[in-house]
């Protein structure tokens, strides 16, 4: 009984947790946090806009893409990003149905 009781524990709180990272790109400049609920969100790296990239970004979390899109666009906006381009999503369907999320932070010229 009481390993079951730790594998359910175990398996709840490794699928309730959301998992953020980034990437500085070498010799990039480093900017003031920005406002997450400001950054926009491109598929593509044409965006009609001048750029400069920051680095990567990820995140991976339970549910469906709004809160892992929410959770990766505060991980760019504490690199300073103005908007994530080149977006990639990933559902995971074992983990109790996880959504990844990567991308580049970029700065808008």
């Amino acid at each position: 009984m009481m390993k079951k009781l730790l594998l359910i524990i175990s398996v709840a709180l490794l699928t309730s947790c959301v998992f953020k990272t980034h990437y500085i790109q070498d010799g990039a400049q480093a900017y003031e946090k920005t406002d997450y609920n400001s950054i926009k969100i491109y598929s593509g790296q044409d965006i009609g806009l001048e750029y400069t990239v920051i680095g990567s970004v990820a995140a991976d979390a339970p549910g469906n893409g709004d809160k892992v899109l929410k959770e990766l666009k505060k991980e760019a906006a504490l690199v300073g990003a103005d908007a994530i381009i080149n977006l990639r999503l990933t559902k995971f369907t074992s983990f109790g149905g996880r959504t990844g999320a990567s991308g580049v932070a970029v700065k808008i010229k």
